[in-house]
């Protein structure tokens, strides 16, 4: 996962948020485009809250990312360092999951390099013998290969947190555009809260007084 693609798609959604503080909007869709926004069009200070749920969701969003990036250098650096492979950065995702398994790449431990060359060059087994070469690996040391494991474990679980975190931009927008419309309707009957289940996911809950 790529952070400088995320940076670019986040000033995108600035850029064309902003361009519609020129035109009246209904509170409603003030908040859904910038959580606070419609409670504050309306001078109701409920909108601070939204907004720095906003702003720390973002916050925590491209740490998750900057994260992951890092232990993904690191997981490479150590493979290129104590594994030999080769400086590359076009590696299907299952070569860097096998170089987590096995200390090498012998066919006497695995077969999937061999597999590997076999689809790529079917009819040409110099050309298999030369990409089994080029994509070998032996680990010098157990240790770096464990090293190796949990940082391409940790690349998962914070990419994990990180699509976690864009539920609750969501969530945020939904639930600031329900208050926007409830102080604007002068709903006072209508609440909204939002609670995480045991699988970490969150949950949304209206609740109307009659």
């Amino acid at each position: 996962m790529k952070l400088n693609s995320k940076i670019i798609l986040f000033v995108i959604i600035l850029t064309f948020s902003s361009n519609l503080f020129a035109f009246e909007l209904h509170p409603f869709f003030k908040s859904v485009i910038l959580p606070g926004w419609g409670e504050l069009s309306q001078k109701n200070n409920s909108g601070y809250f939204f907004l720095s749920a906003e702003l720390i969701s973002w916050s925590t969003y491209f740490y998750f990312l900057e994260e992951a990036d890092l232990n993904e250098k690191a997981a490479y650096n150590l493979a290129v360092r104590y594994a030999g492979i080769p400086i590359e950065s076009d590696y299907p995702e299952d070569y860097f999951y096998n170089l987590k398994r096995y200390d090498n790449s012998n066919l006497e431990e695995n077969n999937y390099l061999l597999q590997k060359a076999q689809e790529e060059y079917p009819d040409d087994i110099n050309a298999q013998t030369a990409f089994i070469d080029k994509y070998s690996w032996d680990w010098e040391i157990d240790k770096k290969r464990f090293e190796y494991g949990d940082h391409r474990t940790n690349i998962i679980s914070y990419e994990d947190y990180a699509r976690t975190v864009t539920a609750a931009f969501i969530l945020n927008r939904m639930i600031s555009g329900l208050n926007a419309l409830r102080i604007n309707r002068k709903l006072k009957r209508l609440s909204a809260n939002m609670q995480l289940n045991s699988d970490l996911q969150p949950l949304l809950f209206l609740k109307y007084s009659f």
